[in-house]
């Protein structure tokens, strides 16, 4: 291992450390956003969507990025597709919103709150399977971003206490995410950077998913056993079955786009088996533009063919309720007014951030500003906004309006027939795309100017067997989460443990194969760092960061040395046990390992 420092390809010079700064830099504006204030009124916000291609084109101008680095941030190198990676994400983004917007998940969080009955254990158990089932099936995100808001209401209907449910649902979310490779982004990174099918990916973290799901529910039962109540009055909840956003508005729809999921799911894991590198993005976008293709359908069905009429009568009548003000304005501004009636500004942003990437202060027909921006709150307290301030999406109005009409006397569908699909592209996290390429991209610069092999070499003292190997590629993945957030930090070990110089050069068929051993292994770390990483601080996973922009439109607050306390409590259990798990599979699986590399090498020497 010695020798490996004394042989850099590269030496490290200015622009090594511009390079190395740059990516740092970006990635804590993508954590913390700072709007740039602009003439005219208008704010550049450098954050998750701007930060990265800004530091992309900073470090294009001192030549630490090149066309080699834009091909491979995009294309890809190897086994890893970034471009494939994002269409996959948008791919299941898609069909959880037209699942979502139908009023699926909804209905069962209420079907699910209403068999606890009046026990806040049971209700306690009941939402902690139902964020498991989801998170396991779908994706941490989706658990985010519609099972908060779902507990949220139950919460302030049964005027109970937030965190003995949110956290553990939250905990579970990135638990659960473990087990599929469509659960969370890291996974497709792992998954694609080991050369496994998605199938083989699912058997190695069976095992490991269910042994951390029961660690958790062991410690947080324990943890929140004294402060979940007794009794709980879900009588309120008759209030909320009223709600659309609790009624299944489309059971075609719902069925439609489970069978996407399910179908999509299936696609993957099948194809995959055959020929793992297989473009991921050629299997999933067919299912999701059947399920945009199903909405688009049923949202001109019902205007042409049975809405029209109504929606004529409707348009010329009064508004019903609160909605007059946005009937006969700008939707922009009196949306906004309208609303502020029952004192609350409204901030026409999304969960997943999606605003402009320009801003205009106090302008009439602009978008107010992002979070993160000017009078944003400093507070440590996960969720605190200011007190005179509840935020109100925009697709939390279209949610719950009552009628499709209703959202066409809004205007919030651009005033077109097609209000499903347009909530469900206001929805789509956009900013994703540059935040994952430009990563990408980040990573492949540290590789030109040297940093790459440093880092590479430095991990060999960190895996001399596959035990070790698991264990601490697994907590310093949980650890790197922390302080660059989970998908930079899978982008970055998965390019460094793929790296030449992770392992001491040899041209011995038996070393080379024990190496593979260990690479895999180690990846494996990574795959439960990722996931569980997320639990320590909000700020660990892109979950995180939407959990938290939702606690703070519903004014919610949970401390930060509560936060941590609770999700170092928990981690380090989960880690231990599952790791352990991982350890174990390791070696059973070691010789069969073992002997499929040496036949690789074998044959290819």
């Amino acid at each position: 291992m010695g020798d490996a420092k004394s042989s850099y390809d590269k030496p490290l010079d200015a622009r090594s450390w511009v390079g190395l700064a740059t990516f740092f830099v970006v990635v804590g504006f993508c954590i913390f956003p700072v709007p740039i204030r602009l003439p005219r009124g208008y704010h550049l916000p450098i954050d998750i969507a701007t930060a990265p291609i800004l530091g992309v084109a900073l470090l294009g101008a001192i030549g630490a990025v090149g066309t080699t680095e834009l091909h491979n941030g995009f294309i890809g190198s190897g086994t890893i597709q970034p471009y494939a990676i994002v269409i996959l994400i948008f791919s299941l983004a898609v069909i959880s919103l037209s699942i979502d917007l139908t009023g699926a998940f909804g209905h069962v969080a209420l079907l699910v709150a209403k068999r606890a009955g009046h026990s806040g254990p049971k209700l306690w158990r009941s939402l902690f399977f139902l964020s498991a089932l989801i998170a396991t099936f779908f994706s941490n995100d989706v658990v985010v971003l519609t099972l908060t808001p779902i507990i949220l209401y139950f919460l302030e209907a049964a005027n109970i206490p937030a965190t003995p449910f949110l956290l553990p649902a939250f905990q579970i979310a990135n638990v659960g995410s473990i087990l599929l490779v469509l659960g969370n982004p890291t996974n497709i990174l792992v998954a694609q950077g080991t050369s496994l099918s998605f199938l083989a990916y699912t058997a190695w973290m069976a095992l490991p998913t269910v042994v951390a799901l029961c660690t958790s529910y062991l410690l947080l039962y324990l943890l929140f056993r004294s402060r979940t109540p007794a009794n709980v009055d879900l009588s309120r909840l008759d209030e909320l079955r009223s709600n659309p956003r609790y009624q299944i508005r489309d059971w075609a729809g719902a069925w439609f786009g489970s069978f996407c999921m399910c179908g999509c799911l299936i696609t993957l894991l099948v194809a995959t088996v055959f020929d793992h590198t297989t473009n991921v993005a050629v299997l999933s976008t067919p299912w999701a533009g059947a399920a945009l293709v199903r909405d688009l359908g049923a949202d001109m069905w019902k205007f042409l063919g049975r809405g029209s009429h109504r929606l004529n009568r409707k348009t010329t009548a009064e508004p019903p309720g609160d909605m007059k003000e946005a009937a006969t304005s700008d939707v922009s501004i009196d949306l906004e007014k309208d609303l502020q009636k029952s004192s609350s500004a409204v901030e026409l942003e999304d969960v997943s951030d999606r605003d402009p990437v320009f801003e205009k202060e106090n302008g009439s027909n602009e978008l107010l500003m992002m979070e993160g921006g000017e009078g944003a709150s400093d507070s440590k307290d996960v969720g605190e906004t200011k007190q005179d301030c509840f935020k109100v999406s925009i697709e939390d109005v279209v949610e719950n309006l009552e009628t499709r009409e209703q959202i066409d006397v809004t205007g919030l569908h651009t005033r077109g027939p097609l209000p499903t699909l347009w909530a469900i592209m206001m929805r789509l996290p956009w900013k994703i795309a540059p935040f994952a390429i430009g990563m990408f991209i980040l990573v492949e610069s540290l590789d030109r100017v040297g940093w790459l092999e440093r880092f590479a070499w430095a991990t060999q003292f960190l895996m001399p067997n596959y035990a070790v190997a698991v264990v601490t590629i697994g907590i310093v993945s949980t650890l790197l989460c922390n302080v660059t957030c989970n998908l930079p930090m899978t982008i970055l070990l998965v390019r460094i443990l793929n790296h030449p110089k992770a392992f001491p050069f040899t041209t011995d068929v038996a070393e080379l194969a024990n190496q593979d051993v260990i690479r895999q292994a180690a990846l494996w770390g990574v795959v439960i760092g990722a996931n569980i990483g997320g639990n320590v601080t909000p700020l660990g996973a892109l979950a995180g960061l939407m959990w938290l922009d939702i606690l703070k439109r519903f004014d919610v607050k949970v401390p930060w040395r509560q936060f941590v306390y609770y999700g170092v409590l928990t981690s380090v259990g989960i880690l231990v046990t599952s790791l352990a798990v991982v350890v174990a599979e390791m070696a059973v699986m070691q010789s069969s390992l073992y002997q499929n590399a040496l036949g690789k090498y074998s044959s290819s020497g």
